[in-house]
């Protein structure tokens, strides 16, 4: 267990060292990430919360947050795993047969580290700027379904991107 917890935190460690080497390009990923946020707010002031009320939720802007974050999770999911197609084209293949933990842990770290990175540096930042203008957050209930929703969509997910990545190794 340890070993599996040590791989992720150094694919985590990793993926942030790489994603903030240029400033720049963290800079503005993280200012996109509020962008994005206040986006969903204006669409969610603009649209009439009436025509919504049929898929029993009236609340527009959580429930185009929400929708954002289960793409989020999606994409970490299939595609964290298929990084390793990646380090075949960049010569670094070898890291992934001589890791102490196995392949399959190795791939389901990629994508594990993605969702964290995408958490810390998107999910975030998006629900932030949606508190700030909403003043409230959705009702404790959705929040917890819509994560225990995620968690098991992810964990389903992963699978199909250790598939895709296992099929080229």
């Amino acid at each position: 267990m340890s070993n599996i917890l040590t791989m992720i935190r150094m694919t985590v460690w990793r993926r942030i060292r790489e994603i903030t080497r240029y400033k720049l390009n963290f800079t503005v990923e993280l200012i996109m990430s509020f962008i994005w946020g206040l986006g969903l707010m204006i669409f969610g002031f603009v649209i009439d919360p009436s025509k919504l009320g049929e898929i029993g939720s009236s609340n527009y802007a959580v429930f185009l947050l929400i929708g954002v974050a289960f793409q989020n999770y999606q994409g970490a999911a299939t595609w964290g795993a298929w990084e390793i197609k990646d380090e075949l084209t960049r010569g670094q293949i070898e890291y992934t047969f001589a890791s102490p933990v196995s392949r399959y842990v190795y791939m389901l770290s990629s994508s594990i580290s993605q969702a964290i990175v995408g958490t810390l540096f998107g999910i975030i930042p998006m629900f932030a700027t949606a508190f700030i203008l909403l003043g409230s957050f959705p009702p404790v209930s959705a929040f917890l379904m819509t994560c225990i929703t995620l968690f098991l969509t992810f964990l389903a997910l992963c699978q199909i991107g250790v598939i895709m990545s296992s099929a080229i190794l």
